[in-house]
């Protein structure tokens, strides 16, 4: 542990919020501000510096030190900061076996939360049904929509890197046509992609496609921010969306599996079936692993509405890296890979395909 801090000693905290970061120092304090400034609920940050190589550390620093009295709802901080990386997968078991919350909030580092109380929403609705393993704020689908990627033992992030030059001459492409935004919180600056009004969804895309109706998500199997529009959020220009949202504020889609963003987990369930599977993964289907694994238990995960943005070009694998972690990730995903082909995702995939 690199150091903590206690705000409130006569409260424990209902809440433990985990958020790994890697390589943020733009984005990292105005994020971790807004999200605190948006917990209506007694929490504890848990923040894991992931061997990042900019001033994340010092701008993690800053932020600690910003907290005052005038946020009631933190209870502490605890800061860890690893000498070579973890990795997602393993920064987010280990916070979570640290964690005294009942329930456990994992944020990504890349996120920007807007929606007051949106803590308090999710611990209603895991507090109402003892079944809820875990709910997610982007999405919900079906395992079958991850055969692609599985049936070549690959995850997303290994895709992401194996194309690393296409993925490179796309998002320098896409700088052309950004806008600087600037947002009410402080010392941030943010970018959105620039849309054409003809661009923006329309609410009968929103309904049908975001919120679906209970026949249609029976036949799709999906619900929830799942392509690009995550991109567009929270953005206030964009009326129907924030609309849409709001009016869907406490539904529950129940799918067969759910991604991150943000995610809330029962904790005491999360340990019983043994957390994320650390050995097989490092990046990318973790979650849908620990999923499949809930439904064996007869538990449930879903994809409720939460307002946040979530930018393609601020993820954690888009972020530039130094040699020394570009040689790491290629160890990594060596050890990793005879027990990703082991898991009980991939084990899955092979049945049904």
């Amino acid at each position: 542990m690199r150091f903590s801090k206690t705000f409130q000693k006569d409260v424990d905290p209902i809440i433990s919020v985990v958020i790994p970061v890697f390589d943020q120092e733009q984005v990292i304090f105005s994020h971790l501000t807004a999200i605190i400034k948006n917990m209506t609920l007694p929490f504890e940050f848990l923040i894991i510096n992931d061997a990042s190589s900019d001033q994340t550390d010092s701008q993690v620093r800053k932020f600690i030190d910003s907290i005052d009295s005038g946020f009631g709802s933190c209870h502490s901080v605890k800061y860890f900061k690893t000498i070579w990386p973890w990795f997602e997968t393993r920064c987010d078991d280990f916070a979570i076996r640290f964690a005294s919350g009942k329930y456990v909030i994992e944020i990504q580092a890349d996120m920007l939360l807007r929606e007051l109380g949106f803590d308090e929403a999710l611990f209603k609705l895991m507090e109402s049904d003892n079944s809820i393993a875990a709910l997610s704020g982007r999405g919900s689908h079906r395992i079958e929509d991850l055969l692609p990627s599985l049936k070549e033992n690959k995850s997303k992030s290994d895709r992401i890197f194996q194309y690393k030059l296409l993925y490179k001459i796309v998002f320098k492409l896409r700088k052309e046509i950004r806008l600087r935004v600037k947002y009410n919180l402080r010392n941030t600056s943010f970018t959105e992609q620039l849309i054409k009004p003809s661009d923006i969804p329309t609410s009968d895309f929103l309904n049908e496609e975001i919120f679906p109706s209970e026949e249609i998500f029976q036949k799709r199997g999906k619900a929830g921010f799942l392509g690009t529009l995550v991109n567009l959020l929270p953005y206030k220009s964009y009326e129907d969306i924030n609309r849409s949202i709001s009016q869907n504020s406490g539904k529950v889609w129940f799918g067969e599996t759910i991604m991150r963003g943000p995610l809330i987990i029962n904790r005491d369930f999360y340990l019983e079936i043994g957390g994320f599977n650390t050995e097989a993964f490092y990046l990318g289907d973790d979650d849908h692993d620990f999923c499949l694994r809930a439904r064996e238990f007869d538990k449930k995960v879903g994809f409720t509405p939460i307002n946040f943005a979530s930018p393609l070009e601020l993820g954690t694998t888009r972020r530039k890296k130094s040699i020394k972690t570009k040689i790491w990730i290629r160890f990594q995903r060596r050890i990793r890979m005879k027990s990703y082909r082991s898991s009980d995702l991939v084990k899955f995939s092979k049945k049904v395909s």
